[in-house]
């Protein structure tokens, strides 16, 4: 599989995809896959100890082809129902908006326990036309001030052609 990265020596590589016009900013030193998890592309923090057993930061961008145009709020609120009709524990629950260069999206943040780690989870989603862009980033709670800022950068770095 193809992954296209400019910015080779920087901290910083910008993934173009094709397919679905669009590219972001990932961080240099990060695992990136695509197609994992049924992402267009997933990037995963470098592993810190050998046998780490607790879940390693990542982003993961998807891209769905709606039939017909939705807009932005009736998608997040959408989601969030998903979410709960999951079951999913959402700690210490926030949103709020967020741009990517000049198109808006709506991002939520919380806090849950995957398997025997507790998460923060930041999901932004942007709406342009028929398709909805979601990043969802991940990493233990107790690291996501490390994370957080990587996540912001990469997310607001989102440019849908």
């Amino acid at each position: 599989m193809l992954i296209l990265l400019s910015g080779c020596g920087s901290p910083w590589q910008r993934y173009n995809n094709r397919e679905y016009n669009f590219s972001i900013l990932l961080p240099s030193s990060w695992e990136k896959e695509e197609g994992a998890l049924k992402s267009v592309i997933m990037a995963a923090a470098p592993v810190k100890n050998k046998g780490q057993l607790k879940a390693r930061a990542n982003m993961n961008v998807f891209v769905t082809e709606l039939p017909e145009e939705v807009a932005l709020d009736i998608v997040f609120e959408l989601n969030k129902e998903e979410l709960s009709r999951a079951g999913v524990a959402m700690d210490k629950f926030t949103e709020g908006e967020i741009y990517a260069g000049p198109l808006a999206g709506k991002w939520l943040s919380f806090e849950g326990q995957m398997r025997n780690s507790r998460l923060k989870i930041l999901s932004a989603i942007w709406v342009k036309g028929r398709r909805i862009y979601t990043i969802t980033c991940s990493s233990p709670a107790e690291e996501f001030s490390l994370y957080g800022p990587i996540f912001n950068k990469s997310m607001r770095s989102l440019r849908v052609k």
